[in-house]
């Protein structure tokens, strides 16, 4: 989240309504928002959101009605209209804020609602449900025939059947790593994330071998937790901030280390966990803390992991494109470091698509409470990539390659996906 213009409390009404009026109505959102691309509907850009916002009364914002609530969940937060804005307006960063200010999370599905306020927070719990996983997937997810009564009697599993739902894996990679004795003298402490670490371990130890390759010796926190985003993106900053709290406490034990994160997405939102608190000790510790967080690809920039002469040529030669995670491109301004470390590989070519700046539609919860809108989305996206004839998608945030994986195969499409650190991992040294 950018820093709040006013510098005050990030739910305050007054200021809230403050930032919405610099909105002077131009309308260039539209032309850059994602969602209007697709609906064509004026209140799901910026300026169709922040008018009604504007327009309601303190009264009305506080009763928050159920269509406001629903109106401000179309947004992604990818943040192209603040990148577009020429009275640089936040406008992302006031609809997160609405959304905390409305309540938005009563508007929220139950499973959703359930999982960001009762799963998330817990790392035991999070556990728990990845030893049930491992129990239920065979049943639920492959053995069940689709002229079941089971389907209808478990309507979320019927929804399911339509996408494609990952296995999660035999054994997390915190769980893997949580027995391994921590480094004296650290010089780095690894942030794995969720879907990393219960879905794809592979990533995480992908990640983990080039820190290693690199001679870095890697701390990684077994008490580290979700790093709140998707709580942020839907307003429950509530519980955002107990998650924060939780990440901060478990690398503080070695202050002085950067921080590395591989998912774009989680860097962003530990870079900018100091927006979470007001003045006090928790706002220092945060600072402290984010300062330290780097995105994997401008950290192994840093280190001059692009100069290594000890590369291997990748076994199969690969064309292949990035694609920019909002939050790696718009948030944090990385842009050149992916690109730099897929042309350092032998065996790539790496071509532009010409449209980077396209969202890809995931947007976090967006891709799970508007699931087919994410989808159109992401066609969008898919067209650029189709015309460039690429064989390959790069990514560095597990949510896009999450929704590369599932577009991909409800539109058909023979196209490879790997996250940034699988594709340098390649050409390291065997």
């Amino acid at each position: 989240m950018p820093p709040d213009p006013q510098g005050s409390k990030p739910n305050s009404l007054a200021n809230l309504l403050a930032d919405v009026s610099r909105c002077v109505k131009c309308g260039r959102c539209l032309s850059v928002c994602p969602v209007f691309k697709e609906t064509g509907r004026e209140t799901e850009a910026a300026r169709g959101k922040l008018s009604l916002i504007e327009s309601a009364s303190a009264e009305e914002i506080r009763a928050s009605s159920k269509r406001l609530k629903e109106i401000v969940s179309f947004c992604l937060l990818c943040g192209a209209c603040a990148e577009n804005c020429p009275n640089l307006v936040p406008g992302d960063a006031i609809i997160q804020r609405a959304r905390e200010t409305f309540n938005a999370k009563d508007s929220l599905s139950f499973p959703l609602r359930l999982a960001i306020s009762h799963i998330l927070p817990s790392p035991d719990r999070m556990d728990q449900i990845h030893r049930t996983g491992k129990i239920i997937q065979p049943l639920f997810m492959k053995k069940v025939p689709l002229e079941s009564g089971l389907y209808w009697r478990f309507p979320v599993l019927r929804d399911k059947n339509t996408r494609l739902v990952p296995n999660v894996a035999k054994e997390s990679f915190l769980e893997k790593h949580s027995s391994e004795k921590s480094p004296k003298h650290p010089s780095a402490a690894l942030f794995v994330g969720c879907v990393s670490n219960y879905v794809y371990p592979a990533i995480a130890e992908a990640a983990f071998a080039i820190l290693q390759y690199l001679n870095i010796s890697v701390l990684i926190p077994a008490e580290q937790a979700c790093c709140g985003l998707m709580a942020f993106g839907t307003g429950i900053t509530e519980i955002d901030r107990e998650l924060a709290k939780k990440n901060i406490a478990a690398f503080e034990s070695k202050d002085s280390i950067p921080i590395v994160a591989f998912c774009s997405s989680c860097s962003s939102h530990l870079k900018n966990y100091s927006e979470l608190f007001e003045e006090g000790e928790w706002k220092e510790r945060a600072l402290k803390f984010s300062r330290r967080v780097e995105d994997f690809s401008e950290f192994l920039i840093d280190e001059g992991f692009q100069n290594r002469s000890d590369f291997h040529s990748i076994d199969s030669a690969l064309r292949l494109t990035f694609h920019d995670p909002c939050h790696l491109r718009r948030k944090q301004g990385i842009f050149e470091q992916p690109r730099n470390l897929l042309k350092s590989v032998k065996g790539v070519e790496f071509v532009e698509t010409g449209e980077e700046n396209l969202c890809c539609g995931s947007g976090g919860s967006f891709n799970l409470s508007h699931y087919d809108l994410s989808l159109k989305i992401f066609r969008r996206r898919l067209q650029s990539i189709e015309k460039a004839d690429v064989d390959t998608v790069v990514t560095s945030c597990m949510g896009c390659l999450l929704q590369f994986l599932d577009g991909l195969y409800q539109e058909n499409r023979i196209i490879r996906v790997k996250h940034l650190a699988e594709v340098l991992r390649l050409s390291l040294p065997r």
